[in-house]
């Protein structure tokens, strides 16, 4: 017995489980492990190597009692470690194998968004990507949700660090991405859309209801019959009935009574939410269709408040993290708009065009008026007399007759046009977004956000006016742009333009506006600006991009990891573009993980582009590439406020610099603007760059891929 408690103790295995069960939470079992190439269950070609559970119910033992799992560590000490996925633990998993999975997940990832950052674990020939488990939803297993791409949830379990894999790699946690030291992040919407999707989606055959179901399947099959026969609108007790009979009949072994009526209960009450058919509403005869010829519709031109990035008549977002300077940058274009002073010209980032003034509504729950709006207006050269803070909104109270002030949100649509038809404002600020939503208001929910959008967009078309919503980033790291922003996609489909701020990593002075979506023009170039001695500068175009400000900073004792990863790219692509699949590999081979590799892509700017079969679906290609025209090219703050600028706008004039040097800074910008040369290339590498394949052999690849050029 002394002999078994002593080997329990040194067992790392023992140790994890003892981690994960009192730290974290998570329900673990042991499993068989590998010795000598094989399983331990001695059984020879055995399907599951160091994978199966040693209990008798599998998965069904899970626990988080530390008693038990010290005896099973006694009786087994060199077990493996399995964890429980689904509720029991909180979170569910996407088990990612081999390369294969990693390219189906970077397709659906181009398709429908970049996953958050969260915990993830390296197995022996892939990855697990752990996400919260959502509330209100069942999430269950499946296998397929791409090719190679299976979900761990109810009833399943993953294998867990340090356990053996049969290849003789431990399974490890990736070293960003620990489970100690990062927060698991909740599933992106697309991606619970695409698990319902999977589950529920596809119509039940007679032989769906005949066949036998296995563990591991048996959540998924019920909720997809649950799902099926609401959405025909049976009632939820019959449908509960029915369920429950075939459970008994039909799963090997069948999930427990109050499983299955957790599962109803979800489906019935999303279905509820669906919106009522449309010949139900037909019946009420209040309601009618309204109907519009489009030969009927006069096209109209869409005009900009600042061109391309804040259109007039819609609602524009600008986002970005806290302290970042989003006030900032809102109350200097407020400031612009209150005198007539221009804003940086997409061309070259000079301010250039003088319009008439006009006036702006600022909604601001965030700042004082006036310890820090009229300060930072003032330092911006606003005329403050153009500008209004609405701050709430008053009534009479009919039992005491008395005048009783309240906030203000955006649902309140009479007041605010009650605003908008007495002063004609060309612009409205929300800053924030979130705090004028309303308490009752979950921001996270489509069907709750949508409305107050509509109406607000509906009030910037009636009266011709700007809205430009503040909002702040939510948590995820590894999101597309348009997604970053905090709560439902719903705001980013509402907005016609989203405007991201943010700071360069490396150099968190330099900060720049970056346009990441534009419905009604084309995308228009980072604009760069700072914050210097309490006041706001446009310093011009910027390099930066969405990529550049969104990568997350390398914690300490990985940024050697990820400088190395850097080196390799440069060292890599340094002949040329080189197909994404080898580069993967190498890197591999020299022991770098595939996240820190994605972290170094940023910071060494590499470009990525598909060439093959147009219009095929998987066709073609990847190729990653070197961007080397994304130089530091000199970019002189334009400090005068501009109240100082407006005389004559077409000689602008730089603090600190006289009127020669501009012309000589601005001469080559203006004369050949397709021959920039970033500061410290000359112009034939820059050229070789711009054109890396045309006319020129690279390794034999010009004939294959110089029918595209690629896009930066």
């Amino acid at each position: 017995m002394v002999k078994q408690a002593l080997a329990q103790r040194s067992s790392p295995t023992f140790n994890a489980a003892m981690a994960y069960a009192e730290r974290l939470g998570w329900a673990v079992l042991p499993l068989h492990s590998v010795k000598d190439g094989r399983c331990t269950c001695g059984r020879s070609g055995c399907p599951s190597p160091g994978k199966h559970p040693l209990t008798e119910n599998g998965v069904k033992d899970a626990s988080k009692d530390t008693a038990t799992i010290t005896q099973w560590w006694q009786h087994w000490p060199w077990a493996n470690v399995g964890i429980a996925t689904g509720k029991v633990s909180g979170f569910f998993v996407l088990d990612i194998d081999g390369p294969e999975g990693e390219e189906n997940l970077r397709d659906l990832e181009a398709k429908h968004g970049n996953l958050p950052n969260t915990v993830e674990q390296l197995t022996g020939n892939g990855i697990h990507i752990l996400f919260r488990y959502p509330e209100g939803r069942s999430i269950g297993n499946k296998v397929g949700i791409a090719p190679h791409v299976d979900m761990r949830g109810d009833g399943g379990y993953i294998v867990a660090a340090p356990s053996l894999h049969i290849s003789g790699k431990q399974y490890t946690w990736e070293v960003s991405s620990r489970p100690d030291d990062v927060e698991i992040a909740e599933a992106p919407g697309w991606l619970l859309e695409l698990l319902q999707q999977q589950i529920t989606g596809g119509k039940l055959t007679p032989e769906d209801w005949k066949c036998d179901i296995p563990e591991g399947q048996r959540n998924q099959e019920l909720t997809r019959r649950a799902g099926s026969l609401l959405a025909r609108g049976l009632p939820a007790g019959e449908v509960l009935t029915m369920l429950l009979a075939w459970n008994e009949r039909h799963c090997k072994p069948p999930l427990p009574e109050k499983e299955i009526i957790t599962i109803v209960e979800s489906i019935a009450k999303r279905e509820a939410q669906k919106p009522k058919k449309a010949e139900e509403a037909l019946q009420n005869n209040s309601i009618k269709p309204l109907l519009s010829c489009l030969a009927d519709i006069n096209p109209e031109q869409v005009f900009f408040l600042w061109k391309p990035y804040i259109p007039i008549g819609k609602l524009t977002i600008l986002e970005g993290d806290p302290g970042i300077g989003k006030t900032w940058a809102a109350l200097q274009i407020a400031a612009a708009v209150s005198t007539g002073d221009p804003f940086p010209d997409p061309k070259d980032g000079t301010p250039r065009d003088k319009r008439e003034p006009a006036k702006v509504v600022f909604m601001s729950a965030e700042d004082g008026l006036a310890d820090t709006l009229r300060p930072r207006l003032d330092a911006v050269g606003a005329n403050v007399k153009n500008i209004y803070a609405l701050t709430g909104q008053a009534h009479i109270d009919e039992k005491s007759g008395e005048e009783v002030q309240e906030g203000i949100t955006l649902q309140d649509i009479n007041v605010l046009r009650q605003v908008l038809a007495e002063l004609r404002p060309q612009l409205v600020v929300v800053d924030p977004l979130q705090a004028y939503m309303g308490a009752s208001v979950d921001m996270h929910r489509a069907n709750e956000v949508r409305p107050i959008l509509s109406g607000l967009a509906r009030l910037a078309e009636e009266f011709k006016c700007a809205v430009l919503l503040i909002r702040h980033l939510g948590k995820g790291q590894r999101d597309r742009a348009i997604y970053r922003g905090l709560g439902s996609v719903d705001f980013a489909a509402a907005a016609r333009s989203i405007l991201l701020a943010g700071q360069d990593p490396r150099n968190p002075q330099d900060k720049a506006i970056i346009h990441v979506k534009s419905s009604l023009a084309e995308i228009g170039p980072s604009i760069g600006y700072q914050i210097q001695d309490g006041k706001f500068y446009w310093t011009g175009i910027s390099h930066l991009t969405a990529d550049n400000i969104l990568a997350p900073a390398p914690r300490e004792e990985e940024k050697s990891a990820v400088e190395e990863a850097v080196d390799f790219l440069e060292e890599v692509l340094a002949d040329g573009p080189r197909p994404a699949k080898e580069i993967l590999k190498e890197a591999r081979n020299v022991g770098i993980a595939e996240r820190t590799l994605n972290r170094a892509k940023t910071q060494a700017g590499v470009k990525v582009k598909r060439f093959g079969e147009q219009g095929k679906r998987g066709g073609g290609i990847w190729y990653w590439y070197l961007d080397r025209q994304n130089g530091n090219l000199n970019k002189p703050l334009i400090k005068e406020p501009f109240g100082n600028l407006n005389q004559n706008p077409q000689t602008l004039e730089p603090q600190g610099f006289e009127a020669p040097d501009l012309d000589r800074h601005m001469a080559p910008l203006i004369k050949c603007p397709q021959t920039l040369e970033p500061q410290g290339f000359e112009a034939p590498d820059l050229d070789c760059q711009i054109n890396p394949l045309e006319g020129k052999n690279q390794d034999g690849q010009d004939g294959e891929l110089n029918a595209e050029v690629f896009e930066a």
